[in-house]
């Protein structure tokens, strides 16, 4: 590989950009509703990056923090 990946590098990504997505909605709409966890995963892979792969080898795509 090129650049570092595989689930080394995803789980902490993902799980750091989850927490700027709770920060966020913390800071503009205020607490945090009970299932809270299925809306963060939707704006997750929602505003993730496409990165031209099977979704069995990419999953939902590149985590984009900023977009979400």
């Amino acid at each position: 590989w090129d650049t570092w990946g595989g689930t080394s590098r995803s789980a902490p990504v993902a799980a750091a950009a989850t927490a700027l997505v709770y920060q966020s909605y913390r800071q503009n709409v205020g607490a945090v509703p009970a299932g809270f966890y299925q809306t963060a995963k939707e704006i997750l892979k929602s505003s993730s990056e496409d990165l031209g792969y099977d979704s069995l080898i990419q999953g939902g795509g590149s985590v984009d923090a900023a977009a979400a």
